[in-house]
């Protein structure tokens, strides 16, 4: 396939612009920055599944850990309470469920389906600014998120 080269294009990475996505958290972990400060990265890839631009590129998203004079009572080692519960609505958990530890948790939220808002700061990184239960609950391509606590067919 023929293609010319384009300067102007040229980047180290591509940002999604400003929409609406259809997602699926493909990994959530602990990282660090350069200067060492912790945050859990939280991957997310745009649904090729759904029709929708921007198909298959990946969002990063920082839940970052409260400074101290900010910290509250109920963060969630160090990461604001709402952060987590917002995703954890938006991945469609159960109300009410326990979940022992934060490393439970990414994988229990590992290969959900959540609607993302972005929208690009100053420096044309996007942002999500708003994360939601997808309108798309299924994930086509044979993956079909399944409750861990029932039997599957094979299991009955």
């Amino acid at each position: 396939m023929a293609f010319m080269v384009d300067h102007s294009k040229a980047s180290n990475r591509h940002d999604v612009q400003d929409g609406e996505y259809e997602t699926t958290i493909i990994s959530a972990a602990w990282n660090k920055t350069m200067k060492n400060t912790e945050y859990i990265q939280v991957k997310l890839q745009v649904r090729a599944d759904v029709q929708q631009a921007e198909q298959g590129e990946l969002i990063d998203f920082p839940l970052w850990k409260s400074r101290p004079e900010n910290s509250k009572q109920s963060d969630i080692d160090g990461v604001p309470a709402w952060r987590i519960q917002q995703i954890s609505k938006a991945a469609q958990l159960p109300d009410g469920e326990t979940i022992s530890t934060l490393d439970d948790w990414f994988r229990i939220i590992n290969g959900k389906p959540v609607r993302v808002t972005t929208r690009q700061d100053d420096q044309g990184r996007s942002r999500v600014i708003r994360v939601e239960e997808s309108n798309v609950p299924v994930v086509a391509n044979g993956f079909v998120p399944v409750d861990t606590d029932e039997p599957l067919p094979w299991e009955k």
